[in-house]
């Protein structure tokens, strides 16, 4: 439920004063009332219909929520937003670097209160750093396909140049595209 495709999809239902329930649901994992031959996350389920990908999600929501469909560069743009590109490739980069690893231990004990965890509380973000090689190892084997498609960087630089002088990719409003980019990043901050 905290994957970054969840995180955009949410990000459009919640902009767009649309209400829905949230299942928590695993990629593969049975749910009730959902067809799951589909064994990725998310999927929206719409009077009945289901919804599989958030990139479909996304194609199929934008005419309803916005009165036109996205452009054939947002839709190329929203493809590249995915675990081949730009979402794929920040989870790469950041379960495989130390300090990923670190400050994502540290925001996760955050809250951790214990009087028995006081003492390694400092120091767990690094000593858990310490695993990054594994992750790298991993992603070097090229049997994982996030960021296959480049850095996030390189996905970075074509976001920006399809921006140009605009403020948003839908002009001088938030559409999905822009949502589907804020909810991609938010769950990494």
């Amino acid at each position: 439920n905290e994957s970054p495709p969840c995180w955009k999809v949410r990000a459009l239902l919640h902009f767009y004063g649309l209400e829905y329930e949230s299942v928590i649901a695993f990629p593969g994992a049975k749910v009730e009332g959902i067809d799951n031959t589909y064994h990725k996350i998310p999927k929206l389920v719409i009077d009945d219909v289901q919804i599989n990908d958030s990139a479909v999600i996304f194609r199929t929501l934008a005419p309803l929520l916005t009165g036109k469909p996205l452009s054939t560069e947002e839709v190329e743009l929203e493809q590249r937003n995915n675990i081949r590109g730009l979402l794929g490739a920040l989870e790469k980069e950041t379960v495989s670097s130390y300090w990923g690893i670190a400050n994502a231990t540290r925001v996760v004990t955050s809250t951790w209160s214990s009087w028995a965890f006081a003492p390694v509380k400092p120091v767990l973000p690094y000593l858990a750093g310490l695993i990054a090689p594994v992750p790298m190892l991993i992603f070097s084997r090229g049997a994982m396909p996030h960021g296959k498609d480049g850095p996030s960087i390189t996905h970075g630089h074509a976001f920006r140049a399809a921006l140009g002088t605009r403020a948003f990719f839908h002009g001088e409003e938030i559409g999905p595209l822009d949502l589907s980019l804020y909810g991609s990043l938010a769950c990494f901050l």
